[in-house]
Formats: structure tokens, sequence, C-alpha cells
């Protein structure tokens, strides 16, 4: 039973003998002259690195024999193959490794007068192909086809052929040319070929010597080649998370290699431009960074660079801009109103919605309403009546695609000016019991570092209160005053925020 591997490696015998018998046939034609050529050794397909050699005899002589001498290490030859049958013009050497080194024949026809003999023919030996993978590049190195005198001292003569390819096969049966150059006539120095944008898998590469006239070929050993390069089949930014506008933390990851890579983090405070390393790390993992929070957004980007090779340029970046979300507010076109604004930039393949949260007293977020879930990047917030003063906003991103993970942008903190209703004037005896004392009203929030005076016109203090809840009645040490006008002067703190003074009159009726 012939298995695949035999009908491959017979398909190439029968190609290459085909060419030798061709090549012996065309070059015999009309010769008159005694010779013994050998027209071709080639290395056969299949790895184990036999040799085949084909001749051309053209003799008046009755046949004899043909003695095939092969060089041993020393250089010296010996005879171990004897020819007896004339109609034979090729012979396959299986006790030959070409993958070990370049083998070297020639011929002896007769050991009677006249001997012919043929020049010493030496096959192409590939060596085991070099790889850079900081560039992706692989190197061929190979010794040419020779060709010596026996007669005259193994004189180097010229190669019968006129070109060189270079091949790859990803089976080692069906090879393709990659690249032809110009045959040296004669060459005892290393050839060398390097080339780039190798596809990773399994490759077999082989020298082949061509003559362009007859299209004749010698092929060298068989080089297979597993081209598999560390890799990286993913390799993104997962996020840019500012955390309690302290700090900010860059998430990647990559699928594939990851571990025989090295990792350097870079920061800019421009979109593609600008960039300074800040952190490099082994593995994938979340990087922490300590900028200027307040001073912009801050755009990063990771390269990956094989860690066990010295590499001029990356071997994978991350794709598109990926910034921190930077939220910047102003004041806007009517009172206790605000315009917040943010930029955040990240790949076209990712799409963000944002909500606006507000820190309550507690420390705690809760969302602002009427921003929640957008794709717009600014707001204009007014400012609840209810509401006054110092207010600590950030914005929430997060991807559509994964609502669970969100992202934080700077702090901003707003003072809302307080709603606080003074009244004109009390009325003591008023059925109304809010007109019946005088004190400030405050709307949402209960007062620090209250104080309320009360004076009459000649500046004398008739009243004096520090809680909020306590008015004035238009008395004083007991007793009602008349009706008229007098001056007040209220202090008061919002929590957390400034402090106001207003002072202006009152007028007391009945």
């Amino acid at each position: 039973m012939i298995i695949p591997k035999q009908i491959s490696r017979i398909f190439g015998i029968i190609i290459l003998l085909q060419g030798i018998f061709c090549l012996g046939a065309f070059d015999s034609f009309g010769q008159t002259d005694d010779f013994l050529r050998i027209d071709s050794v080639s290395v056969l397909p299949g790895g184990e690195g036999n040799v085949v050699i084909g001749w051309t005899l053209q003799t008046s002589e009755n046949f004899d024999f043909i003695k095939i001498n092969r060089q041993l290490e020393g250089g010296t030859y010996e005879v171990f193959y004897t020819i007896e049958d004339p109609s034979i013009t090729h012979f396959i050497d299986n006790n030959a490794n070409a993958n070990l080194g370049s083998v070297s024949y020639y011929l002896v026809f007769s050991e009677d007068s006249p001997t012919l003999y043929s020049d010493s023919h030496s096959t192409i030996f590939l060596e085991e192909p070099q790889t850079d993978p900081c560039s992706n590049k692989i190197t061929l190195n190979w010794l040419n086809y020779k060709v010596s005198s026996i007669s005259q001292n193994n004189e180097p003569l010229d190669i019968p052929f006129d070109s060189i390819r270079f091949q790859d096969s990803n089976n080692g049966v069906t090879f393709e040319i990659i690249e032809t150059f110009d045959q040296p006539p004669t060459s005892d120095e290393l050839q060398e070929y390097s080339f780039e944008g190798l596809e990773p898998g399994q490759h077999f590469f082989r020298i082949q010597s061509f003559n362009s006239e007859n299209g004749y070929t010698s092929t060298s050993n068989v080089r297979p080649f597993g081209y598999n390069p560390p890799q990286l089949e993913y390799f993104v930014i997962d996020f840019v998370d500012v955390v309690e506008n302290q700090e900010i933390q860059v998430s990647f990851s990559g699928t594939g290699d990851t571990d025989d890579f090295y990792y350097e983090v870079d920061r800019s405070t421009e979109a593609g431009t600008g960039y300074e390393t800040v952190a490099g790390m082994l593995p994938p993992e979340v990087f922490t960074d300590f900028p200027d929070i307040q001073s912009g957004p801050w755009f990063y980007r990771v390269k990956a660079w094989l860690k066990d090779w010295a590499c001029e340029l990356p071997g994978y970046e991350t794709e598109g801009v990926f910034s921190s979300i930077f939220l910047e507010v102003g004041p806007g076109n009517k009172s206790r109103s605000f315009d917040f604004s943010w930029s955040h930039f990240y790949p076209a393949d990712l799409q963000f919605l944002y909500r606006l949260m507000v820190m309550t007293e507690k420390g705690d977020w809760e969302l602002v309403p009427g921003v929640v879930d957008t794709e717009m990047q600014s707001f204009v917030f007014d400012a609840p009546s209810d509401m006054a003063g110092k207010f600590v906003f950030k914005i929430e991103g997060y991807e559509q695609e994964q609502p669970l993970r969100t992202i934080s942008s700077n702090y901003v903190t707003i003072e809302v000016e307080p709603v606080v209703f003074i009244p004109n004037a009390l009325r003591p005896d008023s059925q109304n019991p809010d007109n019946t004392v005088f004190k400030p009203v405050f709307q949402g929030f209960t007062p620090e570092g209250y104080e309320l005076y009360i004076f009459n016109r000649w500046g004398q203090q008739l009243f004096s209160s520090t809680s909020p809840e306590l008015g004035w009645d238009g008395s004083y040490d007991g007793r009602t005053l008349s009706p008229g006008v007098y001056t007040y002067q209220v202090r008061y703190q919002v929590p957390g925020g400034k402090g106001y003074e207003k002072s202006g009159v009152v007028n007391l009726v009945y």
C-alpha cells in the first residue's frame, strides 16, 4: 500500500527524473565526442535528505561500468556504487543525508582506456531558518550548487543554472515560488535571503536552481519550519477611570500569548500625539496613574513588545484614542443655573452613555434628574429652590454593551446661592401667624452660624437671635414698640458653603 507521503515522494522523483532524462537526451543529441557528464544532483522531497543523480554518457566504446563516487567528510571520494547497465542514467542515493550538509559526487566510466571522468557536482545545502520575532523577519542561508573539475584539482566551474528560486510550501509537497534571484556562475560563499510578513503556521522551505533556457532544475534539501511567534489576538484598553478624584486607573487586556510580552503605558494631554511613557509592566493588569486630575482629559495608549527580544518597534499597540472623562462646569445664562460639559474620547467601535451624579450629605452618589443615560456631553442644570450650598458632581459613563461597568470623571464643585425670603414688615396683631413675627425664611436648608439683630433708628439694639426659628415680635424689654421703621441685620452660612450678611429695614405696623 502506498501512503500519501510515499505518493508525494514518488511524484517528486518522477518530476526530477523527467528533467534529468530530457536534459541528457537533449544535450547528447548530435554529440560525437566521448564524455561523461553529471546533469544534476538534487535532494529528493520527503525530508530524508536522499539524493538523485542524473547523468549523460556518450561513448563509442563498449559499456563497461560507471562507478559513483561520493565525497567523504575529509574531502576525499570513494566509490560506493557501480552501475553495470548502460541504459541507466540516474541513481538515487538512499544512504545520503543532504539535510546535514552539501553532498558531492563524481562519476567514472570504465577502468580501461579511455577512462571518462565527470566533474564533481554538489547539492544545494539549505541551513535551518533563522527568525527575528521583533521584525517578523526570516533569514535563510544556503550553499549554492557547486561544480568542480576532478581532473584539475577541484577547480570551480560554471554552474549550469542561471537563476535561484526561493520556494515555500505549507504541506511539503506543493511549493510556491516566493522570490527569484540571479544564480552566481560560481560561488563558495554562504548565500543569504531575508524576508518579512510570513504567516504563522507550518512551512517548508527549499532553494531551487533553475535553467531558464531548458527549464531544468536542481533542488536543495527541504527545511520544515514551524513559524508560531507569540501573538496578541485581541489587545485593547478596556477603560480609563478617574477614581475618587485622586487617581486614574487604566485597564487593558489581550488574548493570545500575553505572558510573552512586555507592556508600556503611555500618557498624553493630546489625542494621538505627545505621549510619554509612564509605566512598564508584565502581564496586562490595571495600572494606576497620578496625573493632575483637574487639568483636563488624559489620553492613554499601551504598547506591547516581546519581552525576550530587544525590539526597536512595538509588536502591538492599542488602537483608537482612549481618554479619561473630564468634567467642567460654568455659570448658566440665569441665576442658579449651571452649564455642565464633559469631554471623553474612545475607540469608534464603542458607544458610551452618561449620567450626572451629585454627592449627598452622607457621601453617597445619587442621580441628577434630567441627564440619565444620554449620549450628549453637555447639560444645563437649574438648581431647584430647595438646593443651596456647595455640591460635588461627577459624570459616570458606561458602554452600552457593558452597563454594569461604570467609569467616572473628575469631580467639580458648585456653590448654589440660597433662596432666602426676608419680609419687609410684621404685624403683631395679624390673624396670620406668619405675619406676627419677623424672621428670614430659608428654603431647602438650615443655616449655620445664624445671627439676627434688630435696631431702632438711633442704632440701639432691640433684639437678637441665634436660632433661625426665633424671630422678632415687635417688642423690646417686654413692651410693644411703636409702629415705625426698624433696621435688621442677619448673618448666616450655607452648610458647607460660604457665609452671607444682609441688612435692611422692616416696617412694624398695627
